[in-house]
């Protein structure tokens, strides 16, 4: 069996905002062959789904809803399937990005213009330079001009301007990111080599046109129309990030320490109850409450009066439990006896919490504790409530201990390193980059206009 990868490239800035750089899906096969090319070594598998002891959460992408999630460090989101995340840091505070269609950023094919770099330049710039690349304000939004235009309906003016500033200084430290990393992984790619990656992005346009656009090329490229990118751009941006991938696999991943066992322990400690999930039970329940039997329904009934409320509880209840006993389905005795708002539905309780539950309940709910899943509680009995409860379905609970949850502890701690280790490069190839403007605030006043101007011609 083939194993399928989800790739993702992410940037964060100074607040720790994580979002998408780019991303890409292909068979672990592909991602051997090219690494070896590389003299890099190959990828481990990545983590399964729901196996990641809380840690992990699904990604609201795309291309990752089915293979792939997030995974939470205290400062950063790391992608399960290979842990690769590139940081950076940029002048711009930015809040979590909203969900995009597309993440990926096509190669730039804008032509280079003088740009005044004085320092009492302050007039937006239409262009960027990071050492020799250029990329234009209007490429920095190639892929979102849909969530754009939704956002630009839904929100008033000032809201979608602050909003478009602000995904604005994301992607722009997202493609300096980019494209320094891009620009020192290309200088290993060989000639011989480029036949090879373009059989590999090939196979990966027509695996995702074969499984989401029924093998029709022509569907997937009217969806990347209205994402306003083209089936070049999509190829040149698989190619792009598959260099940037099997370079980071290659060049860091194999500097990174293996966590120490007083560091394992030490995560163990300090996040047990991360690792812990309590037993849950589904419950079914027979309320038959003394109140309803009180002649006048007094809020001060006699002793008498609730004697005799209570002997008619009494019965009543017997009688359930008679026909229970008797091998009657429990829902639908609980539809003829019980007195609570869910007889009509037979008594189902579903999934419950004991600490979101009232107070008169929890007797039941102690009982339900003690049951295996379909077994039926004898009578309990309150001052207020007559009960029958049947545990409907168990869920065992998991506590381990440092033993089992050794390798997933190791994984955590080998992620983080990883992820502090890329972030150092990435601030390293900053600080020697030519980086034009050196105000990138005058590139970010451009970007805001092209994305308001963009979300507006989509919207006509």
């Amino acid at each position: 069996m083939k194993t399928r990868f989800v790739i993702l490239l992410g940037a964060i800035p100074k607040t720790g905002a994580p979002r998408t750089l780019v991303r890409a899906e292909f068979e672990q096969s592909m991602v051997q062959e090219f690494k070896k090319s590389l003299g890099g070594v190959c990828l481990p598998p990545p983590l399964p789904r729901g196996d990641t002891g809380g840690l992990f959460e699904t990604s609201p992408y795309p291309l990752l809803r089915k293979e792939g999630g997030c995974a939470r460090s205290p400062q950063v989101r790391l992608i399960v399937s290979i842990g690769l995340l590139i940081v950076t840091s940029t002048t711009f505070a930015a809040p979590p990005p909203f969900p995009t269609k597309s993440t990926t950023h096509p190669k730039p094919t804008t032509k280079r213009m003088p740009i005044d770099d004085s320092p009492e330049a302050t007039d937006p710039v239409s262009q960027m330079t990071i050492q020799t690349e250029t990329v234009s304000a209007q490429d920095i939004w190639i892929g979102h001009d849909s969530d754009l235009a939704e956002k630009s309906k839904s929100m008033k003016p000032d809201e979608f301007r602050n909003l478009v500033s602000e995904r604005g200084a994301q992607l722009i430290g997202d493609k300096i990111a980019e494209m320094l990393v891009y620009q020192k992984a290309a200088l290993r790619i060989e000639s011989s080599q480029d036949k090879k990656l373009d059989a590999m992005v090939d196979a990966e346009i027509r695996k995702t046109i074969t499984s989401d656009f029924d093998g029709i090329q022509r569907k997937y490229e009217k969806e990347l129309e209205s994402q306003g990118r083209t089936l070049e751009q999509v190829r040149a941006q698989f190619r792009r990030q598959m260099i940037i991938a099997a370079y980071l696999e290659g060049e860091l991943k194999p500097k990174v320490p293996e966590p120490t066992r007083a560091e394992l322990l030490e995560a163990y400690d300090s996040n047990h109850g991360e690792w812990q999930k309590p037993a849950r039970r589904k419950m079914s329940l027979i309320d038959v409450r003394v109140g309803e039997f009180l002649t006048d329904h007094s809020a001060n009934p006699t002793p008498e009066q609730l004697a005799e409320a209570k002997e008619k509880a009494q019965k009543q209840i017997d009688a359930a439990k008679a026909e229970l006993l008797s091998g009657a389905n429990f829902a639908d005795v609980a539809h003829k006896y019980s007195q609570d708002g869910r007889a009509a539905d037979g008594g189902k309780w579903d999934w419950v919490n004991p600490t979101s539950i009232r107070d008169r309940f929890q007797p039941a709910l102690k009982a339900l504790d003690a049951l295996a899943a379909g077994a039926i509680s004898d009578v309990i009995e309150t001052n207020e409530d007559f009960f029958l409860v049947r545990c409907d379905e168990l869920e065992p609970g998991f506590d381990p201990d440092f033993e089992s949850i050794q390798p997933r502890l190791r994984d955590q701690l080998f992620r983080r390193s990883y992820n502090d280790m890329i972030g150092k490069y990435i601030a390293d190839l900053r600080k020697n980059a030519r980086i034009q403007p050196t105000n990138l605030s005058r590139f970010h006043a451009a970007v805001v206009e092209a994305g308001i101007n963009r979300a507006t011609a989509v919207t006509r």
